[in-house]
């Protein structure tokens, strides 16, 4: 299913149901949102990832200690406390 298939079948149920639709105001908006996080799980495709940067020793130890996943790719800076949230609500 395409992310337009899903709108499609979105509008006919508002219109079957009687309920106002505008892709521009909430909750269509977080619908976008979810929708679009959906297909990056279903057809997830690898990203390269380069981060080039000169630390010293200290700094790189403490990078490791720490466990910093950085960089993150586009798909892990959406995996967010505030999206959950949104998409919750």
């Amino acid at each position: 299913m395409s992310r337009f298939a899903a709108w499609a079948k979105i509008r006919l149920i508002c219109t079957a149901l009687g309920i106002d639709y505008d892709k521009g105001e909430a909750p269509w908006q977080q619908l976008q949102t979810l929708l679009t996080f959906r297909n990056a799980i279903a057809h997830g495709k690898p990203e390269k990832i380069v981060a080039k940067q000169r630390l010293r020793k200290s700094a790189y130890e403490k990078l490791v200690v720490n466990r910093v996943k950085e960089p993150l790719s586009k798909f892990e800076r959406v995996l967010t406390v505030e999206n959950a949230r949104a998409s919750l609500a």
